[in-house]
């Protein structure tokens, strides 16, 4: 089951829920997720959460997914600002969370970018920063 709900012409809801069925299982066969995006000329956000079961069987569903929990969150800043030269200028954050259904972290990401675009169409000025954790 799966749904999406405009609550504005900027602001999206997102669900899905399925359920798989295994014998001599009990509990934990679902897989859960809901998300968020926000949309307008200068601002951009998504927020999503998935919860998959420790027992969820993807191959009954047709999906090949690694039994994992995420959560994304993701914004951008596109103003236009009112400097000489610059057309557009983007910033960029994002935090991806990924532990499995035990609980231990799997991938974890946190990302930073600014861009800036030039009237003149000269090569874009860009940087970035990510942190992953270390393999311990």
């Amino acid at each position: 089951m799966d749904t999406r709900i405009v609550l504005m012409k900027d602001l999206v809801l997102t669900g899905y829920a399925a359920q798989t069925r295994s014998p001599l299982v009990s509990g934990g066969q679902t897989n859960l997720g809901a998300g968020l995006h926000y949309k307008n000329s200068w601002l951009e956000f998504l927020a999503e959460r998935r919860k998959i079961g420790p027992n969820f069987n993807p191959r009954s569903v047709f999906l090949n997914v690694p039994i994992v929990s995420v959560t994304t969150l993701i914004s951008l800043l596109k103003p236009r600002p009112k400097i000489r030269g610059v057309r557009s200028s983007i910033s960029r954050a994002s935090f991806f969370h990924a532990p499995d259904t035990h609980g231990v972290l799997q991938t974890q990401e946190w990302q930073g970018t600014f861009r800036a675009e030039f009237h003149n169409g000269a090569i874009p000025m860009t940087t970035s920063s990510t942190c992953s954790p270390s393999e311990s």
